[in-house]
């Protein structure tokens, strides 16, 4: 059965698989096409107490989609409940999954995150970094 129309053309929160702000997943950066590249980076190693930091863009994500499609059913940036505006409207999101980390191993981790967002980077797209501790600003 061919399918017309977009499978979850409701864009509901509770339907579909989460991804940030419903942009297509694009794991395989060398075939990224995206003006906003979403990088989770699920790191806590530098929090030495409460950790829990690595859950962040999990959760980001399934938070984002609450806000995809109001004002609208089809996911175009985000809805700002608050300013009652679209942002990002028309721009090309994809979410590039995550850093692939091992909490205790910083120099690989390092490594990693600064092999992905020059990847991201070297497709002309802009990376939004989601999760981590304050760590991970420094590579």
């Amino acid at each position: 059965m061919a399918m017309t129309e977009p499978r979850y053309s409701a864009n509901l929160p509770s339907v579909g698989l989460v991804s940030m702000f419903r942009s297509p997943v694009c794991e395989d950066f060398s075939k990224l096409d995206a003006e906003i590249a979403f990088l989770g980076i699920p790191y806590d190693g530098g929090i030495g107490f409460r950790p829990g930091t690595r859950f962040g863009p999990r959760e980001i994500r399934t938070f984002s989609v609450r806000y995809s499609a109001w004002g609208g059913h089809t996911p175009n940036g985000y809805w700002d409940v608050n300013q009652r505006k679209r942002f990002l409207k028309g721009l090309r999101m994809a979410d590039c999954g995550d850093v692939d980390v091992a909490y205790y191993d910083f120099e690989n981790n390092r490594r990693k995150m600064t092999q992905s967002i020059e990847a991201i980077l070297d497709r002309g797209a802009f990376p939004v970094l989601i999760g981590g501790d304050h760590s991970v600003t420094f590579p």
